[in-house]
C-alpha cells in the first residue's frame, strides 16, 4: 500500500515554540496554538492514529560556516515505532529531534510533511519536511 502524499498538513505550529513535555502536553499545546493564530483546530484528526508507524523524515536549514558562509544542511530523522503514531505524538517526537537546528531558523513554522519516497533505502518512506517563515 503506497503512503499518503501528505501528512499532517493541516495542523499549524513553530518549532520556535517550547516543546511540551509529552504528546498529550503536545495536544494542549498545539489547541492554545490554533487559537492563537486562528485556525480551526481538528480535535477527531489529531487523535486518529496516521496509516503507518515507522518513517524518514528529511528536514532542511541554513547554518553559518567557520568563514561565515551560509552552508545548506540536510538532515533525517529516523521515526521507528511499533504502533501507528497520532498526530500529536508524531510532531512532539519530531519537534524534539530538530528544535535545536529549527528554533533559530527564519522558515521555523511546520507545514507539513510531503511523500519524497514511498520506499527508501530501507524500504520505508522518505518524507520531507515543509517549513514556512
Amino acid at each position: 500500500m503506497r503512503p499518503p502524499e501528505k501528512l499532517l498538513t493541516d495542523l499549524y505550529w513553530s518549532f520556535q515554540a517550547t516543546l511540551p513535555g509529552n504528546a498529550q502536553l503536545m495536544e494542549v499545546a498545539l489547541r492554545e496554538y490554533h487559537e492563537d493564530v486562528g485556525c480551526d483546530f481538528n480535535e477527531k484528526a489529531l487523535l486518529a492514529r496516521l496509516p503507518i508507524s515507522s518513517l524518514n523524515i528529511i528536514f532542511k536549514y541554513d547554518q553559518r560556516g567557520i568563514t561565515g558562509e551560509w552552508l545548506k544542511i540536510s538532515e533525517v530523522v529516523q521515526i521507528r515505532r511499533t504502533a501507528a503514531p497520532t498526530p500529536s505524538e508524531l510532531l512532539h517526537e519530531l519537534h524534539f529531534a530538530v528544535e535545536d537546528r529549527l528554533a533559530d531558523q527564519d522558515h521555523h513554522f511546520f507545514e507539513g510533511l510531503w511523500l519524497c519516497d514511498p520506499k527508501g533505502a530501507d524500504g520505508l518512506p522518505v518524507y520531507e519536511l515543509c517549513l514556512g517563515s
